[in-house]
């Protein structure tokens, strides 16, 4: 007790007891400022990752003459067409998070959002060919072969 001590005694406890309840107000307080912070990064990581996507359309080319330089690609093709479709890529800008682009020319690929790409105006079996984005992708693609 406070009675029980001398005047030095009694600063010293005094101040150990306030720096201790000051210690652990600290770590009450980071405790809960982290956990609130973790609660947060948690909750903004899928709208984050996102940014990391290409930025359409910016960020994005076509080519109808193979790769193009600082580009990564799918390549666009419909192997039953004679024509020079052997060469044509739907590009990203590299740097930036794999949009998980998939080329089918023969149906839809399961387990997959893909957008169909109907060439009416072409005879050669463009009646099953796809551009297909893992489910969880930022992108939901139309196609129009009218502009």
């Amino acid at each position: 007790t406070i009675e029980s001590c001398t005047g030095k005694q009694w600063y010293q406890r005094r101040v150990r007891g306030i720096i201790i309840n000051l210690l652990f107000c600290i770590f009450e307080y980071i405790n809960t400022h982290v956990q609130m912070f973790l609660l947060l990064v948690l909750t903004l990581l899928p709208i984050v990752g996102a940014l990391d996507y290409p930025f359409w359309p910016k960020q994005f080319k076509w080519s109808s003459a193979g790769n193009v330089p600082g580009y990564d690609c799918v390549a666009i093709i419909e192997t039953a067409d004679p024509h020079t479709w052997d060469d044509n890529r739907f590009c990203w800008e590299k740097g930036t998070k794999s949009p998980g682009f998939r080329w089918s020319s023969a149906g839809a690929i399961r387990g997959m959002k893909c957008t169909k790409i109907l060439e009416t105006a072409d005879p050669h079996t463009w009646d099953d060919n796809y551009l297909c984005v893992p489910n969880d992708s930022p992108y939901n693609f139309q196609w129009s072969s009218a502009g």
